[in-house]
């Protein structure tokens, strides 16, 4: 009876560890045997056959450059037991490389000392060392009270985004109507200069912000699908090429070794990893080169380096570089700025991609920042020896490879091989945005209609359909009055409205994006909007449908 009762006990718990993501573990130590419940099997992808009850069989599944810390970790309890917690990698239930945390505590049988026989499966307990505890996946961490604290801290922070985003757009936006339109006036270049300077700056603290927010109320969704590694560097590249200082810094890509083609990651977070990375790189570097370099990683995983010659950091410094609101030090916050929230951002996004971020640096000299992340199945993949020649080097004032926004045939606002000018619905409740946008548009030769709430773009859009004058794109803000912009882009989908729609909104991370997808849109321009995106989005959008 009693035999049944601890078998009905037993199997409880492993169905409330199988619920809850958790996995439980017992480790008898030296012999270093071990035992895996079901639930810790299935959140490593494993079965008896493939995971046996041995610390070597669980070794052998943990990233090999985390191998050596959790080996550590378990030998220290030999001499001094007590509580243990560890973060590693592992294959996870998708293939991929995920982060885990193991925590539990070691305790000495019947006094027993480090050398000590360990415990034998149905024998009575020998002296030695028993650890045991629990696996779940990283990300699980939750602090007492702390879910509901983050959840309402995202929403507010995504509320606030939106308020602060959207007014950026006619700060930012008419800054550079004034550098556009030139000026004699040196305290006027200056002026808008500065505003576009420091609105840049305030935009990048609100992300930051709002990405950390996110994460720690395990709100931020990451993708999996299949890029070109190459092709994500070259449009950070390309995208930072502005912040290189003059002819003093050279920034270069290259390859350490054949690299896969393609890759099954989340490009819009590998992106926004290393567009920090160089970013920083570039902003430390006065003068010599920022490198970066790629390399097919361990298993199926990829790396890529960025390597630069700048002012470097102190070892005793550097484990403040990954902490929020942290820095090398304080003089490097006077003299560069900078929130000290892009490196934690990015390590966390790293791990979530299943890799992670180290750093290697001498002062004085240049550091290197490397992030690693999983690449899913690399089998069949082929790989790429060679950059194309334009891509491997670059100094201020050299040729870009950018193409040009021009449309070869057409005037600068018609459609591709038309001379008529492109038909244009604002749906856009902000005043001063609207004027922003439209100057920006009729700049380049389009016709530009205007609604201020998603009814009115709805009614716009039948009549200028009945008049057979229909609109090639919609720009719809998301968050219109009386109809909000999704409800108004489904409502003109719905009544037959084959064009363009380009959605506005300050939230445009995954959630956001399916919702606006699925209701009909055809793609997303983030706020602040920035002109030449702008105008690029809607050629685009326009060459890519075809009113009726």
């Amino acid at each position: 009876m009693a035999d049944a009762t601890s078998q009905l006990h037993f199997d409880r718990l492993q169905r409330a560890l199988a619920a809850g993501a958790t996995g439980a573990w017992e480790i008898h130590l030296p012999a270093r045997r071990a035992w895996f419940s079901d639930a810790f099997r299935t959140l490593l992808a494993a079965d008896e056959r493939s995971l046996p009850d041995s610390l070597e069989a669980l070794e052998a599944r943990v990233h090999p450059e985390d191998v050596d810390r959790v080996r550590a970790v378990i030998d220290r309890q030999q001499t001094e037991p007590g509580r243990l917690e560890v973060e590693f990698r592992a294959r996870s239930r998708d293939g991929r490389f995920a982060w885990f945390e193991a925590i539990g505590i070691g305790v000495r049988e019947h006094g027993g000392t480090a050398g000590s026989a360990a415990v034998t499966a149905g024998a009575a307990p020998a002296l030695g060392i028993r650890l045991s505890g629990v696996l779940r996946p990283a990300d699980l961490r939750r602090e007492p009270g702390r879910d509901g604290a983050s959840t309402a801290r995202a929403s507010f922070l995504a509320a606030m985004s939106h308020e602060i985003r959207t007014p950026m757009t006619a700060i930012l936006g008419f800054a550079d109507v004034l550098a556009e339109h030139g000026t004699a006036d040196e305290v006027q270049r200056s002026a808008a200069d500065a505003i576009r300077r420091n609105g840049e700056h305030l935009i990048k603290i609100v992300n930051d912000i709002l990405d950390l927010s996110r994460i720690e109320a395990g709100a931020m969704a990451v993708e999996e699908i299949a890029v070109s590694p190459i092709e994500i560097v070259e449009e950070v590249v390309e995208s930072l090429r502005p912040r290189v200082r003059g002819d003093q810094v050279e920034l270069v890509v290259e390859l350490l070794g054949p690299v896969p083609s393609l890759i099954r990651t989340d490009p819009t977070r590998l992106r926004q990893i290393l567009l920090n990375l160089v970013d920083n790189a570039l902003k430390f570097t006065e003068r010599g080169s920022v490198r970066i370099a790629l390399e097919r990683g361990p298993g199926d995983s990829i790396r890529v380096h960025v390597t630069d010659t700048g002012i470097g950091i102190a070892p005793e410094q550097v484990d403040r570089l990954f902490r929020p609101f942290a820095q090398a030090e304080t003089s490097t916050v006077r003299r560069y700025g900078g929130s000290g929230l892009g490196l934690d951002i990015s390590r966390r996004l790293a791990r979530m991609l299943g890799g992670e971020i180290t750093v290697r640096s001498t002062p004085g000299r240049g550091s290197t920042f490397s992030v690693e992340v999983s690449t899913g199945p690399l089998a069949g993949v082929p790989m790429v020896t060679t950059l194309a020649p334009e891509i491997r080097s670059w100094r201020h004032g050299a040729a870009s490879g950018a193409a040009s926004g021009a449309v070869s045939g057409a005037a600068p606002g018609a459609l591709n091989g038309s001379s008529r000018a492109l038909r244009i619905l604002l749906a856009e409740d902000g005043a001063d945005n609207e004027r922003l946008i439209r100057h920006h548009l009729e700049r380049e030769g389009m016709q530009v209609a205007s609604a201020c709430t998603g009814r009115a773009a709805v009614d716009l859009t039948l009549a200028a359909r009945r008049r057979g004058e229909p609109f090639d794109v919609i720009l719809m803000d998301l968050g219109l009055p009386e109809m909000d912009g999704v409800q108004a882009t489904r409502a003109v989908r719905e009544a037959g409205f084959t064009g363009a729609i380009v959605a506005l909104t300050a939230n445009a991370d995954g959630a956001e994006r399916d919702r606006v997808v699925d209701a009909g849109a055809d793609s997303i321009l983030p706020k602040p909007i920035d002109r030449a995106r702008l105008i690029e989005s809607i050629r685009r959008a326009a060459a890519g449908r075809a009113v009726r």
